[in-house]
């Protein structure tokens, strides 16, 4: 399994604010769980506003059990919400930031749920929200687009679900893409947005591994190109049957890394980049 060469890519775990504690932060506002303000998980269709200066937006929901552990998780910009697919005791964190910041926000994020205590279970996903200007908006809801993005979709999905774990295969919640409209089903792996201009890549398992994360975020930033470009011309003749993702990738890259690392785990991937 292959390290990450540079550990430093990472945002440094600060202090506790507190002049009298030397624990890690794990809040957002810089408090550890001891003396960080109490605060409860808000409503489920509450979400976080998009960056004014965010010119590629991306929105990350990493979902967890332990509620008591995220409240200690929250603040005005990072939302914790409930949701009923992962029990009562678990919660989803949700994140919007540029594409160029996001996966080291989350990174980040997934890092101090881990030292707050939080965890993950099969029922956990992790959901990546592309966001799409005005313009890619319209096209993808072209007919004629919508047909060729399945194509394209299609064309990797044996490929993501051969590498991720089998919880994530046969899950309800994360479906098979199986006719063009099925794109526009919340639940299937791809979807599309009918009321927020998103694509929403649902099929990674959820996990508070902060190199897995900032992995699989940039990962979905460079699928959202293919599928873009796909949307403008796609070629099936263009891909050979054995044609593997990662191939897509630049040589070397993080993402890259993180998928050669799934190809050669066979599904199962219990640490990345420690």
């Amino acid at each position: 399994m292959p390290r990450v060469s540079n550990p430093n890519v990472l945002p440094a775990l600060k202090v506790c604010k507190n002049p009298h504690c030397g624990s890690v932060a794990t809040s957002f506002d810089g408090f550890c769980p001891a003396h960080a303000p109490r605060r409860h998980l808000k409503g489920y269709n509450s979400r976080p506003r998009v960056p004014r200066a965010a010119r590629n937006p991306i929105g990350v929901e990493l979902e967890m059990q332990n509620r008591q552990r995220l409240n200690n998780l929250t603040t005005v910009a990072r939302f914790v919400c409930s949701d009923g697919s992962i029990g009562y005791d678990g919660g989803e964190i949700k994140l919007v930031q540029d594409a160029t910041k996001i996966s080291n926000l989350a990174a980040d994020t997934a890092q101090r749920a881990a030292l707050a205590g939080c965890e993950v279970d099969k029922r956990c996903g992790f959901h990546v929200h592309l966001g799409l200007d005005s313009e890619q908006y319209r096209t993808i809801h072209n007919s004629e687009a919508v047909h060729r993005l399945y194509a394209a979709v299609k064309r990797v999905e044996p490929y993501f679900f051969d590498i991720m774990p089998r919880s994530r295969r046969r899950n309800q919640y994360c479906t098979t893409v199986d006719s063009p409209s099925s794109l526009f089903n919340h639940y299937s792996w791809v979807s599309l947005s009918r009321r927020v201009p998103t694509i929403e890549i649902r099929i990674h398992a959820g996990t508070t591994n902060a190199w897995k994360v900032k992995a699989w975020v940039e990962v979905c930033i460079e699928l959202k190109k293919y599928f873009c470009d796909a949307i403008g011309d796609f070629d099936m003749g263009s891909y050979s049957c054995n044609w593997r993702f990662s191939q897509n990738l630049a040589t070397g890259t993080l993402a890259q890394k993180y998928l050669l690392a799934r190809e050669n785990a066979g599904g199962s991937l219990a640490k990345f980049g420690f």
